[in-house]
């Protein structure tokens, strides 16, 4: 009886061993199995990079660029919405809610850094801190230069225009773009008092000819202002790459000769009497070169 228990025992503890094999043979199989059939290929290239990561290094770029120029998430937020025609609220470093289109929501941006970054740090820190005076403060200071408002668009313009062609600046109103405008405007006067963009020009007496050269960098013009009288016949003419343009007003504005002008000569008889205004602006990416030549025949 004894004996015939003990090969019970024996044969259950067989039968447990076996099974024990069984299971672990299974499990180490399954495992080499599937290192075999889902191990990663190391010869393939990195997944490509996806969009959401995409949009964060550009977030994270144009958060660098903010921080190096002094502006405030807010002030940038506010001028990408306000010129893209968004009213959803945004944080400008970080994800877009809703549907606003990231790509074209970092253009703007970036177009906006562009324009602040060829602004000085004074007129940046005014901006900042709302600051600026109204436009007819900044009308009254070029008149003393016998310049007039016409002169200081055009001046204001090809600024604003480079950096931001998309956005419309007729009749902006009060708010972050009507400030970006006269931060604009502030930096063109201060350019104009200073010398760097005017010049007073005059023919030497029992001359009747005079020529002035420079350079314009991209974005920017100059202005320059002559007394001359009325019936006198000028004949003007502009050397230069194609990308400036011209404009030549008369003492009272009565009078436009050139408007903005790719037209690099004008030659007629002259309406008025007094200081004639002439702008010339660089539209191109690139210095403009320039020789501009008057001559009274």
């Amino acid at each position: 009886m004894k004996g015939k228990t003990w090969g019970c025992l024996t044969k259950l503890l067989l039968l447990l061993v076996l099974m024990a094999g069984a299971g672990l043979g299974g499990w180490y199989g399954g495992r080499w199995l599937l290192a075999r059939w889902y191990a990663p290929d190391l010869t393939e290239k990195a997944p490509p990079t996806s969009a959401m990561e995409e949009n964060l290094k550009a977030k994270n770029e144009i958060r660098a660029r903010r921080l190096n120029l002094g502006i405030s998430p807010q002030l940038l937020a506010a001028l990408v919405r306000e010129s893209l025609g968004f009213e959803t609220e945004m944080n400008l470093d970080g994800p877009s809610p809703g549907p606003i289109d990231d790509a074209a929501w970092n253009q703007r941006a970036n177009e906006w850094l562009d324009l602040l970054a060829s602004l000085s740090p004074e007129t940046r820190q005014q901006l900042e801190s709302q600051a600026l005076v109204s436009p007819q403060h900044w009308v009254s200071r070029v008149n003393q230069l016998r310049l007039s408002s016409r002169s200081l668009r055009d001046l204001v313009q090809v600024q604003w225009s480079f950096y931001l062609p998309q956005v419309a600046s007729e009749n902006l109103k009060v708010g972050p773009l009507s400030q970006a405008w006269q931060a604009v405007t502030a930096d063109v006067v201060t350019r104009l008092e200073s010398g760097a963009a005017y010049e007073k020009l005059s023919f030497n007496p029992g001359e009747h000819q005079l020529t002035t050269t420079g350079q314009l960098p991209p974005g920017q013009g100059k202005a320059f202002v002559i007394a001359l009288e009325a019936q006198q016949i000028l004949t003007l003419k502009l050397s230069a790459p194609t990308g400036g343009r011209l404009s030549l007003y008369s003492p009272t504005g009565q009078a436009v000769l050139l408007e903005n002008s790719p037209q690099y000569q004008w030659s007629g008889s002259l309406p008025e009497t007094g200081y004639y205004e002439l702008v010339l602006t660089n539209l191109q990416a690139e210095n403009l070169d320039y020789q501009l030549a008057l001559d009274l025949p």
